[in-house]
């Protein structure tokens, strides 16, 4: 444990690293949007938005994100001596097994609810998401599993701690009795440094979810915004206290346990004097010791408030910003010079009349013998809605090509 952790290849070649970021990013981001549209009007329009575009960025920085603490946890587990994890191979197994069923029964509890989301006009949308899903969840497992290795090593050492002479470093004789306060020592900061990096992970992965949820439900809102009780704000919210709670049980009892085990250790190695008063050298030496493992900062605290709070403040920020957001058919109207009036008396709003498509009936008003102007509004892809010159009558016709 005393060694220096050695750096993966890739750290360092910093330009070849953002290269490969930036382009696994776009990468991701225009595979989880290839062939989305189905060809019709509404769907074109759905593909050009950039309510689904957002969501194309959201779900390709997941999907990066995701890969990138999947490598970071193997690299991890592949080094595990060096933070702390002094397990055997044949348990490390065990867990990554465990935690792959345990993410296993989630995926399909998540599948499972994901059925009774409302559809978007593009295709495949659940494979599309459920993909985005998947592969945040199987970064999962490694992290999963060193949260358990971990937290078995705060159980072991609580045996270590015991053995260790009641008399404190102190009353030490030989250098093997001070080097097993050491050693101990050491292992209680590699293990902490592991917490901090796995609920980071799991902040981080709960945040992008969050987000990518947000996004789905902001791009649903654009494309049918007179059915958003279809996809409420509570949907969003609930899906992160879903997730602050997965992941307080998952950290909050590894962060407790290591807490008692530091805990512990000073008392052991500085126990306070059998006449109860403390001198001078041994409250500086005591203090150092609690400075050093940090228990003078609330680790619970902190954990709880990142554990549980920044999920819900992500879920909320994300209701603030969707809670208006416009729809294609509102967009239509502000700047389509009233073309969508004309489309509802053809049959109603624009969600309403492409849903069908690309056979909805055209309503045609008898038309004068004055020429025709061709508007096209961005917001429509390729449709064209001709408009009469005539005062008196006019013709208004949707054609989507």
């Amino acid at each position: 444990m005393g060694t220096a952790r050695p750096h993966p290849w890739w750290r360092k070649w910093p330009p070849l690293l953002t290269v490969a970021t930036v382009g696994f990013l776009i990468a991701a981001s225009g595979l989880v949007g290839i062939r989305a549209s189905t060809g019709t009007a509404l769907s074109k329009a759905f593909v050009a938005d950039n309510q689904w575009l957002i969501w194309r960025a959201a779900a390709g920085a997941t999907v990066l994100l995701s890969v990138m603490l999947l490598v970071y946890a193997v690299e991890i587990l592949r080094t595990s001596k060096h933070w702390g994890l002094v397990s055997s191979t044949r348990r490390l197994w065990l867990y990554l097994v465990l935690a792959a069923v345990g993410v296993l029964i989630f995926w399909l509890a998540l599948f499972l609810g994901a059925r009774h989301l409302p559809g978007l006009p593009i295709r495949g949308q659940h494979v599309r998401t459920g993909m985005v899903q998947t592969i945040a969840l199987i970064a999962s497992v490694p992290w999963l599993a060193i949260v358990w290795l971990a937290g078995t090593e705060c159980t072991d050492l609580k045996e270590k701690i015991l053995a260790l002479p009641a008399d404190g470093l102190d009353a030490a004789k030989t250098p093997v009795e001070r080097k097993q306060y050491g050693d101990i020592i050491r292992q209680l900061l590699e293990l902490r440094r592991l917490l901090m990096k796995s609920v980071t992970a799991f902040v981080l992965g709960v945040v992008a979810a969050i987000v990518t949820t947000g996004a789905l439900r902001a791009a649903f809102l654009s494309a049918y915004p007179a059915r958003a009780d279809q996809f409420p704000v509570a949907a969003v919210l609930l899906y992160g206290g879903l997730f602050a709670a997965v992941l307080s049980v998952i950290t909050l009892p590894l962060a407790a346990s290591w807490w008692e085990r530091a805990r512990q250790v000073v008392e052991r190695t500085y126990p306070l004097p059998p006449d109860g008063q403390p001198s001078e050298a041994w409250m500086s030496a005591r203090t150092r010791l609690e400075h050093l493992l940090r228990l003078d900062v609330s680790l619970l605290a902190y954990l709880t408030a990142v554990s549980i709070l920044a999920p819900l403040i992500t879920a909320v920020t994300r209701r603030t910003l969707t809670a208006r957001a416009p729809g294609l058919s509102g967009v239509l109207r502000a700047s389509g010079r009233g073309s969508s009036d004309r489309a509802s008396r053809c049959g109603g709003g624009l969600d309403r009349r492409l849903t069908h498509e690309p056979r909805r009936r055209c309503q045609r008003l008898r038309a004068s013998d004055a020429g025709a102007t061709s508007v096209r509004s961005p917001w429509i892809g390729r449709a064209d809605w001709q408009v009469s010159g005539s005062l008196r009558s006019r013709e208004t016709c949707f054609e989507a090509r």
